[in-house]
């Protein structure tokens, strides 16, 4: 049974789902730590080394966010992400790559959108859905 996670569309706070659309992705910032470590210790490091500037909490937070992105999501599970009063929904189709050539948010999988040109509403989604 797939799992379902939140990707929100606003990497370094710019909204990009047009481009996520457009692209078939999703994707996070992180643009400093260049491409992802699998290995949970690995890359608790590259975030200290990369992001010294962020205390702990912080960075037990980023990690977790990578960790979840990069390992826990798989191929077939799916991904929800909100934009305003719009919900898009769609399908991994891939493992987690990274885009050198896509300098604000590097950090990519592939996805099929199964409403890309028709978003649902937030309030036509159940009450337990929308707080979420």
């Amino acid at each position: 049974m797939p799992n379902a996670w939140v990707v929100r569309p606003k990497p370094h706070h710019i909204d990009r789902m047009k481009e996520f659309l457009d692209r078939s992705i999703v994707a996070i910032g992180w643009i400093r730590l260049g491409p992802l470590d699998n290995k949970k210790e690995r890359l608790e490091s590259q975030i200290c080394v990369k992001y010294p500037e962020k205390n702990s909490i912080a960075r037990g937070n980023t990690l977790g966010q990578l960790d979840r992105f990069l390992n826990s999501m798989k191929v077939n599970d799916i991904v929800v992400t909100p934009d305003g009063k719009d919900i898009y929904v769609g399908i991994i189709k891939s493992d987690y790559y990274y885009e050198e050539n896509c300098e604000k948010y590097s950090h990519q999988r592939k996805v099929q959108w199964v409403n890309k040109g028709c978003p649902y509403h937030r309030k036509s989604l159940p009450t337990s859905i929308q707080k979420r």
